[in-house]
């Protein structure tokens, strides 16, 4: 064999061998439950597979998508700003995500999967509700929301979409606006926060609110209210 062809073959055997250790480490940091990740421009899109996530905390995270799922999941995908940066790790049961401050120049998506029983905790964040169309069960959240806002409403301009329960905590300035929502209960509690409900049918409605938050009813049918 040629010298500059044995170069070539040290070269690449050197190379495989630092991906692979790389790949090593980085799986096994992700095992362990310590797994960061900087979110990178050149990524397109990228899926995570989580593992008994029950509590999920966000941070500065501009616009989130949540799904209920039977198996929780976190995806990323390709952002626009170069300075713009997602982080995320998991401890334990507990998944957190966050996010510089003052980023809402960000176009990207975070979509979350998240266990049926999972809370989420959310801070100076904005969430969507969402639904998968082929699930074999109705979603409920629960939801704790800091100057944060929420939001849900069906994927096409007709039907409604289902919820089982809903149970939202919204605090400092923090909004919850359903539309086109039916749920067999929900029990909200607002603080200096506001509440808008569009055509949404709630079988029982436990509200309590303070006298600095708002509550709009618009073509909306309940059929128990508690204050």
């Amino acid at each position: 064999m040629k010298t500059s062809n044995k170069i070539l073959l040290g070269a690449f055997i050197t190379a495989l061998l630092l991906w692979g250790g790389l790949y090593a480490a980085v799986y096994i940091k992700y095992k362990t439950g310590d797994f960061n990740l900087e979110y990178s421009k050149e990524w397109d899109k990228r899926v995570f597979q989580l593992h008994n996530v029950d509590y999920v905390f966000l941070e500065n995270v501009v616009h989130i998508s949540l799904y209920s799922s039977d198996s929780a999941s976190l995806q990323l995908a390709k952002r626009k700003d170069e300075n713009f940066k997602v982080k995320f790790v998991q401890r334990g049961d507990s998944l957190f995500i966050s996010a510089p401050a003052h980023s809402n120049e960000f176009e990207g998506i975070v979509q979350l999967h998240i266990n049926p029983n999972a809370r989420v905790r959310a801070t100076n964040s904005g969430l969507s509700l969402n639904y998968d169309n082929d699930s074999t069960f109705i979603p409920s959240f629960f939801l704790e929301l800091d100057s944060s806002s929420v939001y849900a409403r069906p994927h096409s301009a007709q039907g409604k979409v289902y919820y089982n329960r809903l149970q939202i905590t919204a605090r400092n300035n923090s909004e919850i606006s359903l539309s086109e929502v039916e749920a067999s209960g929900a029990e909200i509690s607002l603080e200096n926060s506001r509440l808008n409900l569009h055509n949404c049918t709630i079988g029982h409605l436990d509200l309590k609110n303070d006298r600095s938050s708002q509550v709009s009813f618009s073509g909306s049918s309940i059929s128990r209210q508690q204050k």
